[in-house]
């Protein structure tokens, strides 16, 4: 299940509190936030990819994350600061 952090106060209700959630996020700071809240609200198996999926996908790159297929590896407001750290 993808969900936004912008929407996860609101609708961490609907996850299954008996198997473990993922989280993650482009950099880690959004993944970082969310495995928080869930925390918070009694979820006990939460992890948390470190570094997001920026640094995972440079590790093991994939079509997705080398911009070799036509769809958007993660779509959010951290793609542009996660390009300028690409660059420098």
């Amino acid at each position: 299940i993808n969900q936004p952090l912008n929407s996860l106060r609101s609708g961490y209700a609907e996850l299954d509190r008996s198997r473990p959630l993922f989280v993650y996020c482009r950099v880690g700071f959004r993944g970082y936030l969310a495995s928080r809240i869930l925390i918070q609200q009694g979820y006990r198996e939460v992890f948390n990819l470190s570094g997001g999926a920026l640094t995972f996908s440079r590790v093991y790159p994939t079509v997705y994350s080398t911009g070799q297929a036509n769809y958007p590896f993660v779509a959010h407001a951290e793609d542009q600061m996660a390009e300028q750290m690409l660059k420098s």
